[in-house]
């Protein structure tokens, strides 16, 4: 996936890519900032601030603890996920659905890898993620409404050409895109059909 999977301070044996640490411009910086119009955030390895958002979900088990949040109030540009998972290896996270946060953390992607994989080879995509985070919560508010998602909402083309990670997301024309777009967010779906029982893929 490109230049990106190489940058230093990469952490390839837990598959999650950061870059040496740095810190976000002292404006406000939302989801949509942090997850950008690419499948690789523009904020990658740097330390954010008081991302706002509300819980949507939590993960006390398993190998990836942690919660996702979203923002109430989207940006308008569709490709732009306002969802966000953050990760807390260390212990499950003290939140519940419908807090609302205040989140600071590391913006990282992570890799899921299989035997004999590296970040660098893989060929599955990041995900992005906040590491090393702490937060505040504030108070409570109603969960973002769930997007639905229908066999109309998802364009028949499967992917553009090209080194992916490299390309801005056109989720009007690609199906991968669509999904990249609304990544970590709030959806649903009704009647799906499964055609394969779900891995889990170890951190």
């Amino acid at each position: 996936m490109g230049s990106s999977k190489v940058l230093a301070g990469a952490l390839a044996a837990c598959g999650v890519l950061v870059v040496l640490p740095g810190s976000a411009a002292a404006a406000e910086v939302r989801i949509h900032d942090v997850q950008g119009a690419g499948r690789v955030s523009p904020l990658l390895g740097q330390r954010v601030s008081g991302v706002p958002g509300v819980v949507t979900g939590v993960r006390t088990e398993g190998t990836a603890p942690g919660f996702w949040f979203q923002d109430p109030e989207p940006d308008g540009d569709p490709r732009t996920s306002e969802g966000l998972f953050v990760y807390t290896p260390d212990a499950p996270p003290r939140v519940a659905v419908g807090d609302v946060v205040a989140v600071s953390g590391t913006v990282a992607e992570y890799y899921a890898v299989g035997d004999g994989e590296q970040p660098e080879t893989t060929p599955n995509q990041s995900v992005t993620e906040l590491s090393g985070a702490n937060w505040e919560v504030t108070g409570t508010a109603p969960v973002p409404a769930a997007e639905p998602i229908t066999p109309d909402s998802v364009p028949d083309a499967y992917a553009p050409d090209g080194e992916l990670d490299a390309l801005p997301l056109d989720p009007a024309r690609f199906a991968l895109d669509y999904y990249e777009s609304r990544e970590h967010m709030n959806v649903s779906v009704t009647d799906a059909r499964v055609v394969a029982r779900p891995m889990r893929t170890a951190r």
